[in-house]
């Protein structure tokens, strides 16, 4: 292995190490059975006014699929009004043939998260 190639894998290494140590030593997000006490745990972690790349990156670091949707309503507003959101999917295994499926917005107004709205249901067999 040359010197470059040497420094390169360390390089990648080491970061890999700070990035899965930066989320591993932070406080977890604890997903509760309800929306609303679901949305309280998420608000300690991602607050109003902050920036909705940094809920996306907290969120896929916890293993949700996220999206951004534009001009589309979602339940929990009108269905006339329409939003710019980020959306947030996890499915977490409940037993052997049902999941927990957790999915959160977060409403977009000029690249800052404006509101939260949480659902936590149950899917499966």
């Amino acid at each position: 292995m040359s010197k470059k190639q040497y420094v390169f894998l360390l390089l990648i290494t080491l970061s890999l190490y700070c990035v899965i140590g930066a989320f591993l030593s932070g406080e977890k997000i604890r997903y509760q059975e309800n929306p609303k006490e679901t949305k309280k745990e998420i608000l300690k972690h991602i607050a109003i006014n902050d920036s909705i790349a940094k809920a996306k990156k907290i969120m896929e670091l916890d293993y949700f699929k996220c999206e951004m949707v534009f001009n589309k309503s979602f339940l929990g507003i009108g269905a006339d009004e329409k939003k710019d959101f980020l959306w947030c999917d996890k499915k977490v295994g409940a037993s052997l043939f049902v999941e927990r499926r957790y999915q959160v917005i977060f409403v977009n107004n000029n690249g800052v998260v404006s509101d939260i709205y949480a659902s936590v249901g149950l899917t499966g067999l």
